[in-house]
């Protein structure tokens, strides 16, 4: 699902479950575009619904798309 519908599922999930799926999300997120700063790669349309959110847990992967341009 996209980071706009993962949010929205993390909406309600208990408080300890959804700070750790948040915080788990965030860090794949952030390794995400660090590689692809460190590639130099530019999106030019980052937003939510260009970041795809599968699994939960330890098992949350994060992705691009939509990656014309």
């Amino acid at each position: 699902m996209n980071l706009h519908l993962f949010a929205w599922r993390l909406a309600e999930l208990p408080p300890g479950q959804r700070l750790s799926e948040a915080n788990i999300c965030a860090d794949r997120l952030g390794r995400l575009i660090g590689r692809m700063h460190h590639w130099r790669v530019s999106h030019r349309d980052l937003k939510a619904c260009n970041l795809l959110i599968a699994g939960s847990g330890e098992a949350i992967e994060c992705h691009v798309v939509d990656s014309d341009g």
